[in-house]
Order: structure tokens, then sequence, then C-alpha cells
């Protein structure tokens, strides 16, 4: 098969390789569409201590499962991949929370084969089946929609209310879809790049403001900060801009030294 392999920093080819083939609990799934997620360009890039050359890529997809060792699908069956790839035995697992997994693997990162390739293996607890009409363009949207999905479910939100997001990157625009559909009546998006702002309009944002035009905000809600760098003065923004009765809430990455840590 063909595969896009990480070969080095900044470095990648197209190989031919070996066809991987299922073992029992496994499928094989052949990829019709893959995303490409921040992660990615931050293993691309030689940041990510966990994806090393060589390596493919790649953990949002979507496409048919080809072979299948064990029940739960057919052959053909249109699916979407959790990659967060869980043990199903350990205790937080048992208790309903397989993303805290003790032993979890990620698909295209240590020594798991990614999703940029004709084909991918995959535990068969790890696919969800997508309906035939979903646009292909769309089908592998389910994995980075879930982590808003996750962090509004954990934060406890208000419907009907106030929401300002900072950053309108991927994740912050999903943030404002969903908020959309929650019913949030007023939505503010913060962010420096004016074409992003112009897509947040086109999404129903009601407020979109540069850094640099904000005085105080006052918002009796929720204020999202989504962001991958500048975190100390966007922290302090949004800490300024919250009214007396608003709620904080950051989702991103922070560096520590050599240690990277996704935090809510």
């Amino acid at each position: 098969m063909k595969a896009l392999v990480y070969t080095a920093p900044r470095r990648v080819e197209i190989r031919e390789m070996d066809q991987p083939r299922p073992g029992p609990g496994e499928a094989l799934i052949r990829v019709q569409t893959a995303g490409i997620c921040g992660s990615d360009m931050s293993g691309f890039l030689g940041h990510s201590t966990r994806r090393r050359p060589p390596l493919i890529l790649g953990h949002e997809v979507a496409g048919r499962v080809e072979a299948i060792e064990g029940p739960g699908f057919q052959p053909g069956e249109r699916v979407c991949i959790n990659p967060l790839f869980a043990c199903l035995r350990c205790e937080n697992c048992l208790a309903g929370r397989q993303n805290l997994c003790r032993q979890w693997r990620l698909l295209g990162m240590d020594n798991v084969q990614g999703a940029f390739a004709e084909w991918v293996l995959a535990p068969i607890a790890s696919l969800v089946s997508i309906p035939e009409d979903l646009p292909e363009e769309l089908a592998a949207m389910p994995e980075p929609l879930a982590n808003g999905v996750h962090l509004l479910s954990m934060a406890s939100p208000r419907p009907f209310g106030v929401m300002a997001i900072f950053g309108a990157g991927t994740q912050g625009t999903l943030i404002l879809c969903l908020a959309k559909a929650l019913g949030y009546r007023e939505i503010y998006v913060v962010d420096i790049n004016g074409d992003r702002l112009a897509i947040a309009a086109k999404l129903g944002a009601r407020w979109m403001l540069f850094p640099r035009s904000i005085r105080r905000l006052a918002v009796e809600g929720w204020m999202w900060q989504s962001m991958r760098s500048g975190l100390e003065k966007l922290a302090r923004m949004r800490l300024k801009c919250a009214g007396q009765a608003g709620r904080c809430c950051s989702w991103g990455w922070l560096r520590i030294g050599r240690l990277w840590i996704l935090f809510l």
C-alpha cells in the first residue's frame, strides 16, 4: 500500500509498505478521508517526543471496513475511528472513562501507525458507524468535534447564555457551532486573524473582535480560551473580560520543558 511516512522533522515521503492484516478483535479500514490535526503538524515539525520517525501520522479518519476479525461490523460498512484505543480492562475503562485508560494508545503516535495511508488497522471497539449520505469532507470531523462536545459536557454550560471564545481556529470554531446548537444567544469571538473572524460571522457569532479592540468585555456566562500559544497574555485578557458572574474555561496545549500537557 502507499503511505505518507514521517521520516524526519519537516520531511515526509510516500512509501510502498505492506498492507496490514487484522488480528483478533481488529478491523482493516480502507481510508477514504483523513484530516490533519494540529498535533500532526506538531509531530511533522519535530516538536512531539511521542511521534518519532519513521511513523505514519494521522488520527482523524473515516473509511470502509475492508476485513474484520470479530463481530460488530460488516465488510463495506462505512465507519469513523475513535483514535484513542483503550484497554477496556482497567478500572477507568470499566467505569466508562475510557479516555482515562491507564494503557491508552493513540493512532499515529508511538508505535501505532496512523491513517495517512490507503489502509489502517483499528480495534473493532473503536469503530463508529456513520451514515452513507454524510459527505466525505465531513466524515473525518467527528473526532475533532468530539473534543468540544466533551469539554462542554464537563463544564456544565448554561444554554441560552452568553459566551466569549478566544481563538477562532478549528476547535474554537467547532465550539462556536456547538454553542449555537445549544442555544447560546450571544457569542463573542476574539482572534487576530480577520479571515477567521469572517468565518465566525458566517457561522453565527454576534460579535467579532480583535484583541487590541478589547477594553472590558463583561460576559455573564462562559469565557472559552482555545489556543496553542500566547497562553499568559490570553489568560490575563480573558480574566479581565469576565464579569462577576463569568466563568473561564481553557482548552489547549501547555509545554513545560519537554512535557506537553493537554489541559481544560
